[in-house]
């Protein structure tokens, strides 16, 4: 699996604070069958100071190489869309996941504000290819099916968190099946509330929807961030799995 969502530069947000806490939720994630991470700290200053995210990077990245830990790190962000976004377009680009034109937007919690819709046009005019981050967290977005269509088809590309896959399954099948889903992503911030759920989640959306729709959630769409290219429309229509598969999903 690629997971292109998960905090795990230390002291540089919300996630670990130590290289070795840092460590740690890396192996975690090598555990349940990831093997390319995009860390994505959070840029929202001032509430997090974005100056050290490249050293902390080169510090994980070279720690994961010595323990010869079979993971390979890039370095993205986790951008929030305040109302100052769009002064910030000029100098996007280091912001955005590895060397692409992808971007991992968050938005706010509470509503989506008219002047955001003036900062997505200015991002899609400029051919920023955004993936709104974690989108059943709003639930302005996640339950008004009209709006994250139209969003979609304006251009945007959704994430959600593993852990809504595992703790409210019914309603991440649905907005999968409604073709509102491009990709499933961690999140992941520490060992406890916040932990690797991956596998967890594959394992559901794959005995429930198949395997094809489940890799294409985990690994083939985000390999396609990596590699700057254009996502897949994930349609998730059950497939109709064989004895054998629906065994398989259960391991």
């Amino acid at each position: 699996m690629i997971d292109i969502h998960a905090h795990v530069l230390p002291g540089v947000d919300d996630g670990p604070d130590t290289l070795e806490e840092s460590i740690t939720l890396v192996r975690s994630a090598v555990e349940q069958g990831v093997t390319k991470i995009i860390a994505t700290p959070h840029h929202r200053p001032p509430r997090y100071d974005p100056k050290n995210v490249e050293e902390a990077y080169r510090l994980l990245k070279n720690r994961i190489k010595e323990l010869n830990i079979p993971l390979e790190l890039y370095l993205g962000r986790e951008v929030y869309s305040d109302l100052n976004l769009i002064d910030m377009l000029q100098d996007i680009k280091p912001l955005n996941m590895v060397d692409s034109d992808y971007i991992l937007l968050e938005l706010p919690s509470l509503k989506i504000y008219p002047t955001h819709y003036t900062i997505f046009d200015e991002l899609l005019q400029r051919n920023y290819r955004v993936v709104l981050a974690h989108i059943e967290k709003y639930p302005y977005l996640i339950d008004d099916y009209e709006t994250l269509s139209y969003l979609i088809k304006l251009g945007f590309h959704t994430q959600i968190n593993a852990k809504f896959v595992v703790t409210q399954t019914k309603k991440a099948i649905r907005a999968i099946k409604a073709g509102h889903v491009h990709i499933v992503a961690s999140d992941a911030h520490d060992m406890n509330k916040r932990r690797y759920q991956l596998k967890e989640a594959y394992r559901i959306i794959a005995r429930k929807l198949g395997t094809k729709i489940a890799d294409q959630l985990f690994l083939e769409n985000p390999n396609r961030v990596l590699n700057n290219q254009p996502l897949q429309v994930v349609l998730g229509e059950r497939e109709k799995l064989s004895l054998i598969q629906r065994i398989l999903c259960q391991i």
